[in-house]
């Protein structure tokens, strides 16, 4: 059976771009005018040499807009007295691709894909 979540923590973000198998922790990153999470491999001293910069990245409102669904699902289940575990809930919001790969009562992962940071990691290669 299945088990039942309560609540969540801050959940983490993994940038969904890479097929190799790795997981790489999005991190809150800052740009001259705005706040985002980006995958680490955006930045050169966190690649190969040779290695492509991966674009994959969500503004703060689109992850505020994530953390609204998932406490809406959340508290829907809560206000049935049912507790929900959301592994393996997907939903894609303004383009980008949200699939929670694990849910726990210490953590939950997301896996995070948007369309134009793929498309650019696959033109640059």
């Amino acid at each position: 059976m299945e088990s039942m979540i309560k609540g969540w923590h801050t959940p983490i973000l993994i940038c969904a771009n890479h097929s190799d198998g790795q997981e790489f922790v999005m991190t809150l990153q800052q740009s001259p005018k705005r706040l985002f999470f980006a995958c680490p491999k955006r930045h050169r001293w966190n690649r190969s040499v040779g290695e492509c910069a991966c674009k994959n990245r969500i503004t703060l409102k689109q992850y505020e807009n994530m953390l609204d669904k998932i406490s809406a699902a959340l508290e829907k289940a809560g206000e049935d007295n049912t507790l929900l575990n959301l592994t393996n809930y997907s939903w894609e919001a303004c383009g980008v691709q949200f699939k929670v790969l694990s849910h726990t009562e210490v953590d939950m992962k997301i896996s995070v894909l948007s369309p134009k940071g793929a498309r650019l990691l696959n033109m640059e290669q």
